[in-house]
């Protein structure tokens, strides 16, 4: 991965934890600038691609589902700043699948994020631990496992409708899986893009107050 994007990732989530310290005022309150806990849900379509030591290119789609916890820790007016927990999962399939040769592969793993918003435009960037795993079948028959961090970027728009809003999101991710995970001869640069459909509920209780009560027990 980028060693500036890195940097720049973790500077974002000091940035939102050092907000999230000094206003403690907000966060006894249980409400107002603290906000409301979501729950996000997303599903879509991937373009994810793979490149192989030989300079030659591995090219998957099937399907993505994505779940996030946004805990809101700065509201004034439109504008949000939140930190999120976020689950990821993957259901790949090699484009190139033939009668005679198949691959399949799956990715899971956790990541941790920042998001900022401003009304209905939000957009954020997630730092993920994934686990991935690769299955061949036919004249070459191969399962491979493997962890990796990507950081993914993404830009999404949200239309409220009570407590539940849904929306579009776009997430880019860019990474790198280690030759000694892969046994291959160099490290394999990994990109993928999402296209999502976002499903979010509004659970009414405020991050502040969710927070308290969890110090007091």
């Amino acid at each position: 991965m980028n060693v500036v994007a890195r940097r720049a990732f973790r500077w974002l989530l000091t940035f939102a934890f050092a907000t999230t310290t000094a206003l403690p005022s907000a966060w006894a309150a249980g409400g107002g600038k603290s906000g409301n806990l979501h729950f996000e849900g997303n599903i879509g379509t991937p373009n994810v691609a793979i490149e192989n030591p030989n300079g030659t290119t591995a090219y998957y789609d099937g399907l993505t589902m994505l779940g996030r916890i946004i805990a809101p820790v700065f509201v004034r007016d439109a504008f949000a700043t939140s930190l999120t927990a976020n689950l990821r999962y993957l259901d790949l399939k090699n484009t190139a699948n033939s009668g005679s040769q198949k691959e399949f592969a799956s990715q899971l793993g956790p990541g941790l994020g920042l998001r900022l918003s401003v009304g209905r435009i939000h957009l954020g960037a997630d730092y993920f631990v994934i686990q991935s795993r690769h299955y061949s079948f036919g004249g070459v028959s191969n399962e491979v496992s493997y962890s990796f961090s990507p950081l993914s970027y993404y830009l999404g728009m949200g239309f409220s409708l009570g407590s539940l809003s849904f929306g579009l999101s776009y997430i880019l991710t860019s990474g790198a899986v280690g030759k000694k995970e892969s046994e291959l001869s160099k490290d394999s640069p990994y990109s993928d893009s999402l296209t999502m459909l976002t499903l979010s509920w509004d659970t009414g209780i405020s991050f502040g107050k969710f927070a308290g009560d969890l110090i007091k027990k």
